[in-house]
């Protein structure tokens, strides 16, 4: 298993060096328990390091290693920059609306990159609600269909190691269809589809894919 891997900061590294340092900072934080704080507050503040080092994407066409880390390559990672400065509260404004296109061609990790941002704000931030939307509900979620918006969510949250996910979460219980939820802080995240989408709610963000169709 010698395939490259072009990283978020553009240095390239082996994927076998990269399950192994995956593989040795699990371990360290099963040996040492003290150190899981630590590193949730590091999560928590910096959401690229949580991406980088515990996200996990899969791709069922893939003939070997079908589970692979989310490693951001360079335009990624500016799309996690670019994600990050349109939430940015401008001081000037009275409400802090803001909104952003993202063009991209196919096959090219947008939609993980915007499910792995939501989880992040699902995990660390309380009361934070999130909306995926489509034309049809059908393509945000089916129960058990990874190519669906919301089972992409519910893949990152359970491989995610037991001591960061949320303290009394259950699959069946708070990932239900169309909706997770964050029994310790109360976030949420949702999907709906069709042209009555988010019609009542409010929502810290709401993310449309396929926008042009609706």
């Amino acid at each position: 298993m010698s395939t490259a891997v072009l990283s978020y900061d553009g240095t390239q590294e082996s994927l076998t060096t990269i399950l192994q340092e995956r593989c040795d900072r699990a371990l360290a934080m099963e040996r040492y328990p003290d150190a899981r704080q630590v590193e949730l507050e590091l999560c928590r503040t910096d959401m690229a390091h949580w991406i980088r080092e515990w996200c996990w994407t899969h791709d069922p066409r893939e003939t070997g290693l079908k589970d692979l880390p989310l490693v951001p390559f360079p335009k990624q990672g500016e799309l996690f920059e670019w994600i990050q400065k349109i939430e940015t509260p401008d001081p000037k404004a009275t409400r802090n609306v803001k909104h952003g296109l993202c063009e991209k061609s196919r096959e090219v990790g947008v939609t993980w990159c915007f499910v792995a941002r939501a989880v992040h704000g699902w995990l660390f931030t309380p009361g934070y609600s999130c909306g995926f939307g489509s034309l049809q509900r059908e393509d945000v979620d089916q129960l058990g269909k990874i190519s669906t918006i919301l089972e992409k969510a519910r893949y990152i949250i359970r491989n995610l190691p037991d001591w960061m996910r949320p303290r009394g979460y259950v699959e069946s219980k708070h990932g239900m269809h169309c909706r997770i939820i964050n029994p310790m802080n109360g976030a949420i995240i949702v999907g709906d589809g069709g042209d009555d989408m988010f019609r009542s709610g409010r929502y810290t963000e709401i993310v449309m894919d396929e926008a042009a169709h609706l």
